[in-house]
């Protein structure tokens, strides 16, 4: 099988072959658990998390009902929060839609965890916002940009496979206006690439360098090891 990635409404139609056998086109493909798509829009990917993640989660829900908040926590954190986030550092939510369907199953999660519903006949305000912070849980987008920042850290400083110049730091020929200063530093600045198709700044390699430059500060950018680089997420 092969697939075709392109924003064209009427992309080229090709024929492939391995020897005599012609390979079946798809629209979707699943690589590693991921599921790709021809506009790398992530969209059938995301619901079918979406789905088993709420799957999980309405299990724990009538199982574990009255158990304390500890409990209730640590399910959701090693059962449903891995099949919402697994492989987050190569895909993220293309639209607002997909975005919003991630973060109810994580603040419903959060009611429950809480044990903090609605009443019948009393349908007073509940803030989110108040619970998410009360069980100090970030949104489901800080978390991935988190897990992003992490990765290029871990490339950046050659502890994965990936070749360090895949994100490259800016070569600073001369002195920049203070005005124009990054929160990272110079020294740590890294290229922001930038391309005409919406889609494609959404990717890692080119949304993680304009995050790297505008949230990491000079001391996490130098951080010894992964787990230093991490603890400056929880000061915040």
């Amino acid at each position: 099988i092969f697939i075709t990635i392109t924003n064209k409404r009427k992309p080229l139609q090709n024929s492939y072959h391995i020897g005599e056998e012609v390979l079946s086109k798809k629209e979707v493909i699943k690589y590693l658990g991921v599921n790709i798509d021809s506009k790398l829009s992530f969209k059938q990917h995301i619901q079918e998390k979406c789905k088993r993640a709420t799957t999980v989660l309405n299990m724990l829900k009538r199982n574990l009902y009255f158990a304390p908040r500890s409990v209730k926590k640590k399910a959701y954190i090693s059962c449903v929060l891995p099949i919402l986030e697994y492989a987050s550092t190569s895909w993220s939510p293309t639209s607002a839609k997909q975005s919003n369907s991630l973060e109810m199953i994580h603040h419903n999660a959060a009611r429950f965890v809480s044990n903090i519903y609605h009443k019948k006949g009393n349908f007073e305000v509940i803030s989110i916002s108040k619970i998410l912070k009360d069980l100090k849980w970030e949104s489901l987008e800080e978390r991935r940009i988190q897990n992003r920042l992490t990765m290029a850290y871990k490339i950046i400083n050659n502890q994965v496979i990936l070749d360090s110049d895949m994100l490259p730091k800016v070569m600073h020929q001369q002195p920049t206006r203070t005005c124009n200063e990054v929160k990272v530093g110079y020294e740590n600045q890294l290229f922001e690439p930038q391309s005409d198709i919406d889609v494609v700044n959404s990717t890692f390699f080119y949304a993680t360098p304009i995050i790297w430059n505008n949230t990491v500060s000079p001391l996490q950018a130098k951080s010894p090891s992964v787990d230093a680089f991490k603890h400056h997420f929880q000061k915040k």
